[in-house]
């Protein structure tokens, strides 16, 4: 093995360390739903539809001016201990408009319970007109409780608004750590090379 090939196989080593020993640490804190910490387990869920009889989804296509969306948040106690003041709140984009409440709290959750929230909302008319080409937005709604957040989205789209056709994927501290870790260590490899070849 030449002297690049240990440098490279020694940085992915300790790459690789590095990587599973954050994730042993941070497992917990970067799961969306569920979490788990000592005993606790919920998860919080996000869908929309069309009114009046479209079917519940993670998102909604092609929507009208003036045709009203519908977001039904489901919060479920998955875990084996009774929860306690539970914070859902639903984060509407400014594209959408509703006269709906968008803050809620459960004051107990007991174990394999679980509580529905939902919010009416239509699209701003000013989304609409000439020159509007359409768009997707994200609508998030979160959940607090004993210090934790989790967080589900679902997608709303009208006019020539495209989005793929799989649901958005959550990124966390540990995505980021595995680009950055990727990214330092072509950086080293290159510099070898470069020393090398001079």
């Amino acid at each position: 093995m030449n002297t690049i090939s240990k440098v490279i196989f020694t940085n992915l080593i300790l790459a690789c360390g590095l990587v599973f020993a954050t994730t042993s640490v941070m497992a917990s804190e970067t799961s969306s739903h569920p979490v788990i910490r000592k005993g606790v387990l919920a998860e919080i869920t996000k869908e929309v539809r069309k009114l009046p009889n479209g079917k519940f989804d993670w998102k909604a296509e092609d929507v009208k001016k003036g045709e009203k969306v519908e977001f039904r948040i489901t919060v479920r106690n998955t875990g084996d201990t009774e929860l306690r003041d539970l914070k859902v709140n639903d984060l509407l984009p400014s594209e959408l408009v509703s006269n709906d409440s968008l803050a809620f709290t459960i004051d107990t959750l007991k174990v394999n319970e679980s509580k529905e929230f939902f919010v009416t909302a239509t699209v701003k008319d000013s989304e609409f007109g000439d020159g509007k080409a359409g768009k997707c937005v994200i609508n998030r709604a979160t959940l607090k409780f004993n210090d934790k957040e989790l967080s589900d989205t679902a997608v709303v789209c009208w006019g020539n608004g495209v989005l793929g056709a799989t649901k958005l994927p959550e990124t966390g501290p540990i995505e980021t750590l595995v680009m950055t870790v990727t990214g330092l260590i072509s950086a080293i490899s290159g510099l070898v090379v470069r020393r090398k070849a001079k």
